[in-house]
């Protein structure tokens, strides 16, 4: 909803969209198991979530025809499938260059404004080719010189599974792109189970231990 605002209010600022013509110039596609579903506004909706399956939604803001021959059309797509939204902004205007680059930067801010942490489950691959040769030499040395009897071993092979879920599987059990359901408030809540599980066994089950006997003397 926040998005039509920003885009109604941009073109009507710059005087290129008339108050009383702003009816159809959206289209919103919103593609779930069931198929696709075609609306004129995100205010269409029946209700504030979407379907457990949304896969994408598009939406799409074009002018209506004009007799200077301005045009302008933008189009944005959110999939699960895919890192990221796609934006792709057209005009026909004087100025379209400078006007273009204010509106790309603007709907960037306000995208931006609206992340969630699941970009962290999908590092660059600068990062994460560094995390995978980590990984390596970690179980290289857990192999071939830790001490199994060690107390840090267990923390050792902690960190090891870590690193290799962090890249293989969190990505795709964390969708950069989520749509807000009552599947993906379920999974937000499981996620923070499992969270905080993992925080507990690790300050519990391993770094006190680590650390018990120079601190407590057993």
């Amino acid at each position: 909803m926040e998005l039509e605002e920003y885009l109604e209010k941009y073109f009507l600022d710059a005087s290129f969209l008339d108050a009383e013509k702003r009816n159809g110039i959206f289209s919103v596609k919103i593609e779930d198991n069931l198929g696709v579903e075609k609306l004129s506004s995100i205010k269409q909706m029946n209700t504030s979530l979407f379907a457990d399956s949304t896969s994408s939604v598009d939406v799409e803001f074009e002018l209506p025809y004009r007799d200077d021959g301005i045009k302008a059309r933008v189009r944005l797509n959110f999939s699960r499938k895919k890192m990221y939204a796609k934006l792709y902004i057209s005009a026909v205007m004087p100025n379209s260059r400078e006007f273009v680059l204010g509106l790309r930067n603007g709907l960037l801010r306000l995208l931006e404004s609206q992340k969630i942490w699941h970009w962290i489950a999908h590092p660059v691959p600068q990062v994460g080719g560094a995390l995978f040769v980590a990984a390596c030499i970690l179980g290289y040395i857990a192999i071939n010189f830790a001490d199994k009897k060690e107390n840090f071993y267990s923390l050792w092979i902690f960190l090891i599974a870590l690193i290799w879920f962090y890249l293989f599987f969190m990505g795709d059990l964390r969708p950069y792109n989520v749509f807000k359901s009552r599947a993906s408030d379920r999974s937000d809540k499981i996620w923070g189970w499992l969270i905080g599980g993992a925080a507990t066994f690790l300050l519990f089950g391993t770094l006190l231990t680590l650390f018990r006997r120079p601190l407590l003397g057993f």
